[in-house]
């Protein structure tokens, strides 16, 4: 018989405490019961109600007394007999087609979790021995074989994946809903291992939840034969957005790609006023007194109830960066100084370092929007050109509030933010799991980092009639940017490229400017300079069905590889959208209509 040994795993113990939703769901009988009343004009007995539905009677009495706790029933004893009838309310819930309405049982719990570093497993810490250093030390001078297994260099933090894991330990699979963390009372325990003890082959204590990964390198490291070598897993996770994002089939509304200066301050509005509980704001750039102007729509807001955070991202240069954080201080100085937007309202004050400007925000349906943007909500006055589109699809939204969520998680479990929007990511992907997957005609894919790079190639190489692309600014990156793409596009018969842009930037000087627009005439590509109405857009659309809407300075900038977040865009793919946004912006910018020179030419429609 060979000897115990004692496996050291290191890992982290995390010890929270969560309000949660313990209340039961509608069930199809309950539907069934208050439909069939609001769709009658007169009161109904129980008797009635069995033989009209054919369920049995305790069934219907149990959820009469559910939904009439909900006002959602009311009951009649005129004639001696108790009638039940749809309240005015229930009657237009049911009618409307939505789901009735959650009323959630909020009830505090404790939890405590485990997170192993070497694989990243999560599980109910109660199953674990938890021991310290010392301890571990205390058995080798008393004899025992321990064995330290070792995370990769650098994984000592808390990986995405086991924090989601986390999430669904919370959750027990989905039978209570997580509503929120009290993060204030998080406190995670690092420098911790689980001590497992080896005899003839069987681990002891093994906690229920950790991966079988784990358990091959448990044995391994104490010598029993047969077991796989597994690589470590590191707490930096790869950014979802290096592999892309899944593509979202859904329907789409050419409406929801707003165009204009003045039409984003609508849009904004919009956005405001029918927010209910919660609206995110995540501007590259800030100003006080544009803030100031936009304070009564917000202070509306607060009034009926909505939370709002505003974040900001400017970070390019030190000037920059400081501009921008004293107009954060007077900011956050106005809110403070307002009874009714203090607590309610909160400027961060730390930048996220992001160009991307994103509004997030709920409506009294309980759906959310999210607008991926080229405006800067929180400094522009609305006169350039801007391009917004407007995301209702819940797998879509989510999508958007993840790359958010990453820009403000950097405490994982101690930032509310992060975890409220982690949450709510969690909510509408389970509500979009079920819709139909083939529901709808347009495909919407968030677009971060290097995959804006990667569209940029499927555009050159997918077009067959017509490239046009926006940027604000021309730069030294143009080449490389948007001109190369443009010139694959432009070798092929048939095929129109268009490119607009502002202002010059960086060492492009106009002579410079006039140069290039000169150089890639030669290669099929006209380089337009935007005269009269300046463009802070940032676009590409090809052909009749496919839009891209970015952050991205597609003729200034580059993707930064090791921060995909740093630029946020969307591509709508949709019969006829392109050719429905090449409309408007041709009455933004008639320049964009082929001069009489190259109407003469080929592959100049429209």
């Amino acid at each position: 018989m060979r000897p115990p040994v004692v496996v050291a795993v290191p890992m982290s113990v995390i010890h929270c405490r969560a309000w949660m939703d313990h209340s039961r769901s509608w069930s199809i009988v309950d539907e069934i019961v208050m439909l069939a009343l609001a769709l009658k004009k007169n009161s109904d007995t129980v008797a009635a109600i069995i033989r009209s539905s054919g369920l049995p009677h305790q069934v219907v009495v149990a959820s009469l007394a559910r939904l009439m706790r909900f006002r959602l029933v009311e009951i009649s004893t005129s004639g001696g007999d108790a009638a039940f009838a749809a309240s005015p309310i229930g009657a237009s819930l049911a009618l409307s087609g939505n789901p009735l309405p959650h009323f959630p049982q909020e009830i505090l719990q404790r939890f405590s979790f485990g997170v192993e570093h070497v694989t990243g497993s999560c599980f109910v810490v109660y199953d674990a021995r938890v021991v310290s250093q010392g301890s571990l030390e205390d058995d080798m001078r008393q004899g025992a074989d321990v064995r330290f297994l070792t995370a990769e260099a650098g994984a000592c933090g808390i990986a995405e994946a086991s924090i989601a894991r986390l999430y669904e330990l919370i959750e027990r699979g989905g039978d209570r809903r997580l509503l929120r963390l009290a993060t204030r009372e998080t406190v995670v325990l690092r420098n911790r291992y689980m001590r497992l003890r080896v005899t003839n082959g069987a681990i002891r204590h093994f906690p229920e939840g950790a991966n079988e990964s784990l358990r091959r390198a448990v044995l391994e490291i104490a010598g029993i034969s047969g077991s796989v070598p597994v690589n470590p897993v590191s707490a930096r996770p790869e950014p979802q957005a290096r592999v892309g994002h899944i593509p979202v089939r859904c329907n789409f509304d050419p409406a929801d790609i707003v165009i204009g200066g003045k039409a984003q301050s609508s849009l904004l509005t919009s956005i405001v006023e029918k927010a209910h509980f919660r609206l995110v704001i995540h501007s590259t750039f800030l100003d006080a007194e544009r803030f100031q102007e936009m304070a009564d729509l917000l202070r509306d807001a607060v009034v009926r109830g909505v939370t709002i955070d505003m974040l900001w991202g400017a970070g390019e240069t030190a000037d920059n960066h400081a501009r921008n954080a004293a107009h954060a201080e007077k900011i956050s100085d106005i809110v403070k100084a307002d009874p009714t937007m203090r607590g309610r309202v909160k400027m961060h004050m730390r930048t996220t370092g992001s160009h991307a400007k994103i509004l997030l925000a709920d409506s009294e349906g309980g759906s959310w929007v999210a607008v991926v943007s080229s405006c800067n909500w929180l400094s522009t006055k609305f006169g350039p050109a801007e391009l917004s589109v407007v995301l209702r699809n819940p797998l879509a939204v989510a999508d958007a509030i993840e790359l958010v969520r990453g820009l403000v998680g950097r405490r994982p479990l101690a930032d509310g933010l992060a975890d409220e929007l982690r949450i709510q990511s969690n909510d509408l992907r389970r509500h979009g799991r079920d819709t139909p997957v083939d529901a709808g005609k347009a495909l919407v894919t968030l677009i971060a980092g290097e995959a804006h790079d990667a569209a940029m190639r499927v555009a050159s190489r997918q077009v067959t009639r017509r490239l046009v692309l926006g940027s604000a600014m021309l730069g030294s990156t143009a080449w490389t940017g948007t001109l190369m793409p443009g010139e694959v596009a432009a070798e092929r018969d048939g095929v129109s490229v268009t490119m607009l842009y502002t202002r010059l930037t960086g060492p492009m000087k106009k002579r410079h400017a006039k140069a290039l627009e000169q150089e890639v005439s030669s290669l099929g590509i006209r380089l337009i300079s935007t005269d009269k109405v300046p463009l802070h857009g940032k676009f590409v659309l090809w052909d009749d069905d496919d839009v891209i809407v970015t952050s991205l300075n597609w003729a200034s900038a580059s993707s930064d590889d090791e921060f995909p977040a740093s630029e946020i865009g969307v591509h709508v793919k949709c019969p006829g959208l392109a050719n429905s946004v090449m409309e408007r912006l041709v009455q933004v910018f008639p320049e964009l209509l082929p001069s009489e020179a190259s109407v003469r030419g080929e592959g100049c429609a429209l």
